[in-house]
């Protein structure tokens, strides 16, 4: 669509109440994924989460490695605690389901 080239999920919200920013999203999208979108539960205090930007640690010798870049993405997420487990998904506030 021209002219949305820019736009981000983050657009889409009003951070400040926590809330969709419905007249935007009604503009664009259509009905059925309206809805879809309203129904989805916004968790700002992860979007504004930055903490795991600041850790120390010189990552170079992370990205100079002779392994796969996947593997150092999967080691820097790793270690700076990023990685969606059942711990770190509690931490943010998120409810999980035990499978059994």
């Amino acid at each position: 669509m021209e002219g949305f080239e820019d736009l981000y999920v983050t657009d889409l919200m009003n951070i400040d109440s926590g809330t969709w920013n419905i007249p935007l999203i009604e503009g664009f999208i259509v009905e059925d994924d309206v809805n879809a979108i309203i129904r989805t539960p916004l968790l700002i205090s992860m979007v504004l989460d930055t903490s795991h930007l600041k850790m120390k640690g010189n990552w170079n010798i992370l990205w100079q490695l002779n392994i796969p870049p996947r593997l150092c993405t999967f080691f820097w997420i790793l270690c700076r605690g990023c990685l969606p487990i059942r711990l770190n998904l509690q931490a943010c506030g998120c409810d999980i389901v035990h499978p059994c």
